[in-house]
Parts: structure tokens; sequence; C-alpha cells
């Protein structure tokens, strides 16, 4: 996986090529509705390019922009879609939030698993003093 520095609340990692997001214009947040279940999962943030296509019969694949879901605008949209959907696992929801609106926290998230495996960092509640301190900390042991 590449690492990289990004421009907090304006770039964002695509969960599928793993390359930079930087134009919310032509990228998206996706997610499946399971039509069994009726439950929202598998929240992502994709490039255009790297949407999937609707063709497995099990899912429902829903989405918006991402300029619709960044900003202040953006997280009053997401708490509305929030009352709309869903979900079996919260976690999945608020992780995007912590992406789209935590300063720092998209580029913390790469470094995550590794402070979380040094005893750092176990819970969700993770601030923007703290997104910092996980980049200082752990980004220079990648270099």
């Amino acid at each position: 996986m590449n690492l990289y520095k990004l421009n907090p609340l304006k770039e964002w990692t695509c969960d599928v090529c793993s390359e930079v997001i930087s134009d919310t214009n032509s990228t998206w947040l996706e997610w499946e509705t399971n039509d069994t279940t009726n439950n929202d999962e598998n929240f992502r943030l994709v490039h255009q390019e790297c949407k999937r296509s609707s063709t497995d019969s099990d899912f429902t694949l829903k989405d918006l922009y991402l300029y619709r879901v960044v900003g202040q605008d953006g997280l009053a949209k997401l708490l509305n879609t929030l009352e709309h959907l869903n979900l079996h696992n919260l976690e999945d929801f608020t992780e995007i939030i912590r992406r789209l609106h935590l300063p720092y926290y998209e580029e913390a998230r790469q470094y995550l698993s590794k402070a979380r495996s040094s005893g750092d960092y176990r819970s969700t509640e993770i601030t923007e003093k703290d997104c910092k301190n996980i980049i200082s900390e752990y980004a220079k042991e990648t270099i």
C-alpha cells in the first residue's frame, strides 16, 4: 500500500485503487443495501472509474457524490442519511464520518493498525490531536 501525506479534509484514499482522491466532483461515497437483510453496508470512498457496477443480484448499490458529503453541509447530509439507513454495524458509517470530517484522520488511518498493535489508540475515540501524533510518530518509522 502506498502511504501518502494528505491535505486534511481535501484529500482521501480510494478504497479500491488506494490512490489519492482530490476531486470531489468525480468521486463517490458508495455502499450496498443487502436485498435479503435490507442492511446498508460496505461504505467506501471511490474514484469514478473504481465504482462498482450493479451486477450482484443480492445487493442494491447506492451512492452520493463526494462533494455532497464534505464540509459543514456535507456533515449535515451524512447525519440526515444516517437517519434513513438500516445499519447492522454503525462503526462502518462512523468511520466514513471520521474520514471525511476529522482533520488528519484520513492520513493517520494509514498508520492506525501499527499504532494499535503498539498498544496506542485502541479506542475509536480519536481526536485531531491524536491524529497529528499518530502521523508524527508512525510516519517517520516508514521512511
